[in-house]
This record gives C-alpha cells, structure tokens and sequence, in this order.
C-alpha cells in the first residue's frame, strides 16, 4: 500500500509496535529491551514498518540512546503473481506458442521454479 496509508497511521504503527514489544503484556510476561525491539523495526522497515518513519523514530528521546544497527537494505519481497507466473512457464515445452510475455522458458530450470503444494498435486473433486 505504501503511500496509500496516512503518514500518521505509519507514525502511530512504529510507535505502538516498540509500546507493544518493550511492554509486559499477559501472552509475554517478559518482554524485549528497547534494544531488541528496535532491531526488530528495522528488520521488519519495508515489509511492515516505514522505513522512513524507523529512521525518525531512532531520534526520538525513546530510542536516541539506543544502540542502533542503522537501516539494512530493502528486501525484494515476492509478488504471488510472478511467483504463479514462472510456475505456469515451466509447465510449456520450449517452443510452444503461447502469449504469455516472460523469460525463456528453456531457461527456466526445474529445480530453480517455486512450486506451492497445492500446484503440485491436483485436488480431488467436489461429489
């Protein structure tokens, strides 16, 4: 969604998530130090956290005194549609026609393509 979710709800998202890890709460009696809470925002700054809004977090007066690990690169995060894409591929023959826009599928090694338990065996059918 990225910029589609208001920058505050993004603020509150970060803030409320360090409350949530460094407090105890009844499922956790233990909870995690402000210095493993946020290694945990910015291993997740990307995927589920701002990594912008991390980044101004860490300045605050809640976190300014932590140790921190600093901003990791963003991880590529796979879309379904791709991922159902190649599995499509690797089941044509090389030279088959087809509309499909994509890499060569001769290229496509077996080993190499993702392929989801329920796409490898076919489900039974509904009596």
């Amino acid at each position: 969604m990225g910029d589609a979710i208001p920058k505050l709800a993004r603020i509150l998202h970060v803030a409320d998530a360090f409350e949530a890890m460094t407090a105890a709460r009844p499922y956790r009696m233990k909870p995690l130090t402000p210095e493993q809470a946020l290694v945990e925002l910015r291993k997740f700054g990307g995927i589920q956290f701002d990594p912008d809004v991390v980044d101004a977090f860490v300045r605050t007066k809640w976190a300014s005194q932590l140790p921190d690990p600093g901003r990791s690169e963003t991880r590529e995060v796979p879309l379904i549609g791709h991922a159902v894409g190649v599995i499509a591929l690797a089941g044509r023959k090389p030279g088959d026609s087809g509309s499909a826009p994509g890499p060569d599928v001769a290229a496509i090694k077996p080993d190499e393509v993702p392929v989801a338990p329920e796409v490898a065996r076919p489900r039974p059918g509904i009596a």
